[in-house]
């Protein structure tokens, strides 16, 4: 992505001179196997972000969900932002002992899988439920 973006002169977004189009990139991966990747852009510009989309798309098609959002803000927060479905599902599904959480890219949830059966596990344990 990273050389993609200096071979099509899509610029890197710098936070002292709030400059730049290409923000972050978020990749979020599910014991599942599905794939969710959030493209953060500063500023809209459909050509290049669309070129950039579309190569990520074509190059890496085992994503499940392709996603950005356009965020003009100072902070890389996307909380308060809209996230837009470019290609496949808006989430990915994550299982974890017999649960199914549907995880979308604001959500809160531990992003090692494994850790997050270990925590529920002790949570589960600790509780004590009957």
């Amino acid at each position: 992505v990273k050389q993609f973006a200096i071979a099509n002169d899509i610029p890197f977004f710098n936070t002292r001179d709030q400059r730049g189009m290409l923000r972050t990139l978020m990749i979020r991966t599910s014991s599942t196997g599905e794939i969710m990747v959030l493209i953060q852009f500063f500023e809209e510009n459909r050509e290049k972000r669309e070129l950039l989309l579309n190569f990520i798309a074509e190059e890496f098609p085992e994503i499940t969900s392709l996603q950005y959002v356009i965020n003009p803000k100072g902070n890389d927060t996307i909380y308060d932002q809209k996230v837009i479905c470019y290609k496949g599902n808006d989430h990915i599904f994550e299982e974890m002992d017999g649960l199914k959480f549907k995880i979308n890219a604001k959500s809160f949830y531990q992003t090692n899988s494994e850790q997050a059966y270990n925590l529920y596990k002790i949570t589960r344990d600790f509780a004590g439920l009957t």
